[in-house]
Parts: C-alpha cells; sequence; structure tokens
C-alpha cells in the first residue's frame, strides 16, 4: 500500500495535491451516497396512491423517449 501511495503521490505532483484529490472524491462519494439515501427515502415515503402515478409517470416518460429515439 505504501508504494502504491508513493505512486500516486508523485503522480499527482505533490502530497498535498493527492491529499486534496483524495478529499474531493471523498467528498463526492458521501455527497452521491446522501442523495441515495434521500432518494430511497422519498421513494418508501410515498403513499400508493402515489406510487400509482409516479409508476404511469415513468410509463409515460418511457413510451415518450421511445418515440423520440426511434426518430
Amino acid at each position: 500500500m505504501t508504494s502504491l501511495f508513493i505512486t500516486e503521490a508523485s503522480e499527482a505532483g505533490s502530497r498535498s495535491k493527492l491529499v486534496e484529490e483524495a478529499l474531493q472524491a471523498w467528498l463526492h462519494q458521501r455527497a452521491k451516497k446522501e442523495l441515495e439515501r434521500q432518494t430511497e427515502e422519498y421513494y418508501r415515503s410515498l403513499t400508493p396512491a402515489e406510487q400509482k402515478e409516479d409508476r404511469q409517470w415513468s410509463k409515460i416518460a418511457a413510451q415518450s423517449a421511445k418515440h423520440l429515439w426511434d426518430k
């Protein structure tokens, strides 16, 4: 693992650059996971009627996209 770190550090130009890039990647992953958690929470909170409406809108959107792609 140490040699991997040294190789990555030399390719990044400096340790501080490597740390900055690692921190940015970590923050991006953290934000992505939070968005996924919130999205899941939202869909789990839908009532059966809202779930049905969502499925209908999804079907309409898929048909519309297919129509556009088939042109």
